[in-house]
């Protein structure tokens, strides 16, 4: 359901540009609130258009591809293995875009475009990720198309719980691969999964930066406590990079550009109904270690990939 931003920011947007740093819970699911005279694009509203204007999903831009008309598309096969060329989100009203990747992802995220004030799940599972806090990324070029770019403002997005994100059962498995770009140089969340309401994960991609440079963390909660696989790989700023995790029966695998940076067993993570946080972690409700970079292509598998699937991951 849209919002009549006219009746809810007027006077805030006369005659200034606004992004979507709005009340919280006013974004979930509703198109990013522009007044007449402006329109949405990437998340925030600039002058141009009515309050309407650049809702639909890819309108945020004609040549970002998330189902325009004319657009031009990704190259087939360089992000979703060779489905539909650029992931369209919703295209000319046909059937749900397949999965993209080995074997489908339970959920992916492309960021090529907003649909209103949500990145979509490009798998057609429904797992679209919304913007939350401080408001939207921004769109700019990827690694693969376009990416989302999270800034220094805490902004993140906020996927709804599903237990498919969660290895719970004594057979369940994960896979969580995506390209990063870090920018800043303070330590930040990539995606995780926040546990309880301790400063702990179910599971996080965590970059620390001892010592000026990136290493990459697999960051999980077990019955001993909070435990971090540390990548024995450093990655740089603003370049980007291939991180994957995996988990299955206890054991936990770290993947730096397609390659197996460290491993660990018999540490069985504990499972939370937590949602799923892109951009930032969550301590009790509290925002922490935001992503100052731009993530890419972000998958989630409810299986453990292959070393060959993952490396053809990181050669996209």
């Amino acid at each position: 359901m849209r919002v009549d931003s006219r009746h809810v920011l007027a006077a805030a947007l006369a005659g200034a540009l606004l992004g979507c740093a709005v009340p919280d819970g006013l974004l979930d699911d509703k198109p990013c609130p522009c007044a007449d005279g402006y329109r949405c694009e990437a998340g925030r509203c600039v002058p141009g258009g009515s309050a309407d204007a650049g809702m639909d999903a890819g309108a945020p831009d004609a040549g970002r591809d998330a189902g325009v008309d004319g657009g031009p598309t990704r190259d087939a096969g360089s992000g979703d293995g060779g489905q539909n060329g650029g992931q369209d989100a919703g295209d000319d009203g046909g059937a749900p875009p397949t999965d993209a990747g080995p074997s489908g992802p339970v959920a992916a995220w492309s960021c090529e475009a907003f649909a209103g004030a949500v990145v979509p799940d490009v798998t057609g599972h429904g797992h679209d990720a919304r913007c939350d806090a401080a408001g939207c990324p921004t769109i700019v070029p990827g690694r693969v198309g376009m990416a989302c770019d999270f800034g220094p403002e805490d902004r993140r997005l906020r996927v709804s719980y599903d237990a498919a994100f969660v290895p719970e059962a004594p057979g369940d498995a994960l896979t969580v691969a995506l390209f990063v770009r870090p920018h800043g140089r303070s330590a930040s969340s990539a995606v995780s999964v926040p546990y309880g309401t301790m400063t702990a994960n179910t599971w996080q991609v965590h970059l620390p930066i001892p010592g000026g440079e990136i290493t990459p963390r697999f960051v999980a909660v077990d019955a001993t406590g909070i435990t971090g696989l540390p990548a024995t790989t450093t990655i740089p700023h603003d370049v980007w990079s291939h991180l994957a995790v995996t988990y299955e029966a206890g054991a936990r695998r770290i993947y730096v550009d397609g390659v197996l940076s460290a491993e660990v067993v018999g540490e069985p993570v504990l499972a939370d109904t937590h949602d799923l946080l892109i951009g930032a972690d969550e301590n009790a409700g509290a925002v922490t270690l935001p992503f100052d970079g731009a993530i890419d292509e972000l998958r989630v598998w409810d299986r453990r990939l292959t070393d060959a699937e993952i490396a053809a991951l990181a050669s996209e």
